[in-house]
């Protein structure tokens, strides 16, 4: 693996649909809405650790205090992600920085017989200059200080009512943004062996029109097409359970169609093909 490659695990089926539907310039990967991810704690660990401090700083208010213990109840606090602006709600393209991971291979890679695509992580920052190409954080510390920096202000700045809970127009917006940065990058410590780095589409009122739906077992899953330059897509590691011999030819064949060149060895304009290193048998 190389450092200046991240990788998407997926599987087969879902690669030859990318290839099948991309064009000779670019394919296309959906981008999934961040309330529809595996982790159920997505989005809500910020919002979580900040009712916790205003809770706690309002306690030790005499004369000041707005009763936080009791008015910011879960209902209540969904607030925080429902404001209509871009940073709310974005859409989500998962990456790894490992490429040959077990976990990773088992949980989004069918039991390791899916593959995991290599992108170049500089391509995939440069992309849009309305996206961000974010590490994601496991370490609350950093968004624990910027409460603690900001609480006094964002405590001054809640606005109670008899339906809901918001922040009023004196609030600097730079703070607000900073709270909007973490939502959508701070997990679970339990997750940290993923090292994610996510590529986050803000979810645009204006682009509302242009959102897709998978269906599912029990519901409809959002998701965005978001294309990629082809150049992008630099690597393919196959899952532990697959054979190189046979996939070599078929993805050879596959890629050839879109003017694409497939190799074993590292060179330049030409995608690596490379199987997984962990000696694996789903049996």
């Amino acid at each position: 693996m190389q450092e200046e490659t991240v990788y998407h695990y997926t599987t087969l089926e879902t690669l030859y649909h990318i290839i099948n539907q991309s064009t000779v310039d670019s394919l296309t990967l959906r981008a999934t809405h961040v309330d529809f991810l595996n982790d159920f704690t997505e989005h809500t660990i910020a919002v979580g650790l900040l009712k916790e401090e205003l809770i706690s700083y309002d306690n030790n208010l005499a004369n000041d205090s707005k009763n936080f213990s009791k008015i910011l109840n879960d209902k209540r606090m969904t607030f925080f992600r429902n404001e209509d602006i871009d940073e709310l709600y974005p859409h989500i393209i998962s990456f790894s920085e490992c490429g040959d991971s077990l976990p990773m291979w088992n949980t989004y890679a069918d039991k390791s017989k899916g593959i995991a695509l290599g992108f170049d992580k500089s391509l995939l920052a440069e992309l849009n200059r309305e996206y961000r190409f974010e590490k994601c954080v496991y370490n609350s510390s950093q968004y624990e200080q910027y409460l603690k920096q900001n609480i006094q202000t964002l405590h001054k700045c809640i606005e109670v009512n008899s339906y809901s809970i918001g922040f009023t127009q004196n609030l600097d917006s730079h703070i607000l943004q900073d709270h909007f940065k973490y939502l959508p990058i701070l997990k679970d410590k339990g997750y940290e062996y993923e090292k994610e780095c996510r590529l986050i589409i803000p979810n645009k009122i204006s682009e509302l029109s242009n959102l897709k739906f998978q269906v599912t077992d029990s519901f409809y899953k959002p998701f965005k097409e978001i294309k990629f330059p082809f150049e992008c897509l630099t690597e393919i590691i196959l899952g532990p359970c697959l054979s190189l011999e046979k996939m070599k030819t078929s993805l050879y064949l596959i890629l050839s169609q879109k003017g694409r060149k497939l190799s074993l060895d590292k060179e330049k304009g030409k995608i690596l093909l490379k199987q997984s290193e962990i000696p694996y048998r789903n049996i």
